[in-house]
């Protein structure tokens, strides 16, 4: 379960991420963000300063994946946390996040032990989408956020 969380994320940014269908490999500078992020998960060492002032983190999370992405005046990425805490609290927390960034939810689903919700800004220039499931047998929640703006 925790991998196919883990996967959303990824696929979601894979299929929005590049217009030019003529490009046969990913940019110079999108593999070493992709190097640095699995260096970082494998290592413990995962750089969280360079996360938008929308992406919103729970308190005492700890940081497991960061990888970036800057191609075509966009920038996003995949950053995932665990944390010591419910379900619940951490979906109320993010979707406050939400409304303190001036994001609005344009999507929201929910399966057995998973809460996903997305959206936007009103002026269309910041995305994000938050997948939160539950850790089983006393394993930590697991959130995975999706993030893209347009480069100003």
């Amino acid at each position: 379960m925790r991998q196919l969380s883990l996967i959303i994320p990824l696929l979601i940014l894979t299929a929005c991420g590049g217009s030019n269908s003529d490009e046969a490999a990913p940019s110079a500078s999108n593999e070493v963000a992709m190097a640095k992020a699995v260096a970082g998960s494998a290592t413990g060492l995962v750089d969280t300063s360079n996360l938008p002032d929308f992406v919103a983190v729970y308190e005492g999370a700890t940081p497991v994946l960061n990888m970036t992405s800057n191609e075509d005046g966009k920038q996003g990425g995949v950053f995932t946390y665990t944390v010591n805490a419910t379900v619940a609290d951490v979906v109320a927390f993010h979707k406050q996040g939400f409304e303190a960034a001036g994001m609005k939810i344009s999507t929201e689903m929910n399966s057995a032990g998973s809460v996903a919700f997305g959206g936007e800004s009103e002026d269309k220039t910041r995305t994000l989408f938050v997948t939160i499931t539950g850790g089983e047998g006393g394993e930590p929640t697991s959130v995975n956020i999706a993030h893209a703006r347009q480069s100003g």
